[in-house]
């Protein structure tokens, strides 16, 4: 009878002992998820500012604004994230968006914004129509044409694209002006004797909707 109480009593020792051992080889070595404090802030022409970011990592999408100072966000750690600014209260500022792969307790992320520039337009010739465009900052830019009755057959080499309000023909122009120049070349014929009241017109329109009209002809 004693012998058997000892071999009960060893084996609820061994038996405990294997749950254990499994707990605190499986259950404790878990992975310990670790985080990262953000200090977020978004600076033009040297200011800090108050606008919107967005994270986006893995782990979902956090957003919220900037100010005058840096504020915070809690991300996991030893991920890649992506930041950009969100513009609001009628900004205009392109996105500034950057990558980071996360790897300390603290780190600090400053968005540089940048406000597009003008377009500046010369017209070098009216047959064909040689329209010249420059800018220091302005990108994708596309644009559309209109024209009185007096002009026909107006068309450039730019593929079409969905017309915009009033505007006969809009085309992807897909190029952009950062220190740069571009001519566009628009052809066109007459239908009679254009008169004072007879146009063409170029609207040109940037990626962030921004609108420049010029009388070509």
């Amino acid at each position: 009878m004693e012998n058997k109480t000892i071999y009960l009593i060893l084996f609820c020792l061994v038996l405990a002992g294997g749950f254990a051992y499994f707990y605190y080889n499986y259950d404790l070595k878990k992975e310990v998820i670790e985080f990262s404090n953000l200090s977020i802030s978004a600076e033009f022409n040297g200011q800090k500012i108050k606008t919107g970011y967005i994270i986006e990592s893995e782990h979902g999408k956090i957003e919220g604004n900037t100010s005058q100072s840096y504020e915070k966000a809690i991300v996991t750690k030893n991920q890649e994230i992506k930041i950009y600014n969100k513009n609001i209260d009628d900004q205009n500022y392109y996105i500034d968006s950057r990558t980071f792969n996360i790897t300390k307790s603290t780190q600090r992320i400053t968005l540089e914004l940048i406000e597009p520039k003008e377009i500046n337009v010369k017209i070098l010739s009216k047959n064909p129509i040689l329209v010249y465009l420059e800018s220091e900052d302005a990108r994708d830019i596309d644009f559309c044409l209109s024209w009185s009755l007096n002009y026909i057959f107006v068309k450039t080499n730019f593929t079409e694209t969905e017309k915009f309000e009033s505007w006969n023909k809009c085309y992807s122009g897909g190029f952009s002006l950062i220190n740069s120049n571009k001519t566009i070349q628009i052809d066109y014929s007459k239908f009679g004797t254009p008169g004072e009241n007879d146009y063409i017109k170029l609207l040109l329109i940037t990626g962030l909707n921004n609108t420049k009209e010029v009388k070509i002809l």
